[in-house]
């Protein structure tokens, strides 16, 4: 997550569905989304795995092969949210580690096999038939982290490797500006019992520049009010400048004891020009937390404007006292006093 302090100070200042390549014919590369369930060298591990696919489910899960993997999958859909009701389903039915990835149509279509993997595929050229298969793999894939469990009550959860990579897939989308499928990640590896803080923070800062308060407040909620969830949400709601930003967050503002939804609500209203209402804000920011130099600079800023000048001029000497020469507010605070001159 973007920090605290630096996030504010920036506040305020068709993929194409076809292919060609040589004589090749086009390909729909269409985005979908399927839900991986289960993979496996081992035909008869796969072939087992199958069988356990809830009945009312098994007319859209088919078999693919991947590399030197075979993998079961559920569905290709145009949205992850049509896929990620089913995701819990999959891992109550004992593939714990399900989750939704993001293909193309015609990756599905060059990788489909069917519902169960042709024996022509099995591994002859080793001498192994149906029989030998099954008896070699029955002891050992019992064992492995990556064969289906056996249903439980509690809410499972996906294997470290499976989690390792939603992590990894999750940060590149952030980092990359791939919002929809970094919340696609984050929302799979929340509900797949992932306790990280970053993970927390990214989703909610996403959830605020959706203006999707519901979703935030119910990750919000379970944390028995986490603020830093809190400032997060706000963040992104202020920065894409959600309309219903206050009307969400206003049974929280007064509460914060640290003045940063205050400052953040100051900035909401600024950019909505509203400053007599942003001036309140800051004031009230600046009640709560004093040595904080964006909050004094906030302050110090809408004084200026409002042309209180002697005032804002004492506020930017301290946020000149608060900061070193390399902080990002250190320039514009000196210039300005600068410009001020005696007062």
């Amino acid at each position: 997550m973007r920090k605290l302090l630096f996030l504010f100070f920036l506040i305020t200042s068709t993929f194409a569905s076809t292919l060609s390549f040589g004589a090749k014919t086009r390909g729909d590369y269409t985005p979908v989304y399927t839900m991986q369930l289960f993979s496996a060298k081992k035909i008869a591990t796969i072939n087992n795995a199958m069988k356990k696919i809830p009945k009312e489910l098994k007319d859209e899960t088919y078999i693919y092969k991947v590399g030197n993997y075979f993998a079961i999958r559920y569905a290709q859909k145009g949205s992850y949210k049509e896929v990620q009701p089913y995701v819990e389903i999959f891992q109550n039915s004992g593939f714990r580690d399900a989750y939704v990835q993001k293909t193309t149509r015609q990756h599905i279509l060059d990788n489909k096999i069917g519902k169960m993997v042709p024996m022509s595929q099995t591994q002859k050229s080793q001498g192994h038939d149906k029989k030998s298969l099954q008896k070699q793999t029955s002891k050992k894939d019992a064992r492995s982290t990556n064969t289906p469990m056996t249903t439980t009550s509690t809410r499972p959860t996906v294997s470290k490797f499976v989690n390792s990579n939603m992590v990894l897939k999750a940060d590149n989308a952030y980092k990359s500006g791939n919002e929809s499928e970094a919340m696609m990640y984050y929302e799979m590896l929340l509900a797949s019992g992932n306790t990280n803080q970053k993970v927390k923070n990214n989703l909610c800062y996403l959830y605020g520049k959706r203006g999707a308060w519901f979703e935030a407040k119910t990750v919000i909620d379970k944390e028995q009010y986490q603020g830093k969830l809190l400032y997060s949400y706000a963040y992104g709601a202020v920065e894409n400048n959600q309309q219903d930003y206050y009307l969400n967050l206003s049974p929280y503002i007064m509460l914060d004891r640290t003045g940063m939804l205050m400052l953040l609500t100051g900035s909401y209203f600024e950019k909505r020009e509203d400053l007599e209402r942003a001036t309140t804000f800051y004031k009230m920011a600046y009640k709560k937390n004093k040595s904080n130099p964006y909050v004094l600079y906030s302050y110090a800023r809408s004084e200026d404007i409002q042309k209180n000048f002697k005032q804002a001029q004492e506020l930017y000497k301290k946020v000149l006292k608060s900061v070193n020469s390399a902080h990002p507010l250190y320039n514009a605070t000196q210039q300005r006093i600068i410009q001020l001159g005696d007062l």
